[in-house]
């Protein structure tokens, strides 16, 4: 479908090319697309730096460890009052 034409050839070369980036990157490819397009388009032509693939990568690593710790905090303690 895409590569009859050259503009149907140069968006396939685009999504290979964030497929394979995100490949090397060890980054889930779907689930940056997908928050990539459902970001505001404005916030996108604004700050487009915040939205590599490798800036998605530490943003995700951040909020998982924000989470971690949070979960860390709000957990029961499990030592025993015997030992």
């Amino acid at each position: 479908m895409f590569r009859r034409t050259i503009e149907g050839r140069a968006v396939l070369d685009v999504l290979r090319t964030i497929l394979q980036t995100a490949v090397a990157a060890g980054v889930p490819a779907q689930a940056y697309l997908i928050d990539v397009m459902r970001a505001d388009p404005n916030e996108v032509a604004e700050h487009p730096e915040h939205y590599t693939l490798r800036a998605w990568a530490a943003q995700q690593a951040a909020q998982e460890s924000e989470l971690i710790g949070a979960l860390a905090t709000d957990a029961p303690s499990t030592v025993s009052a015997t030992s």
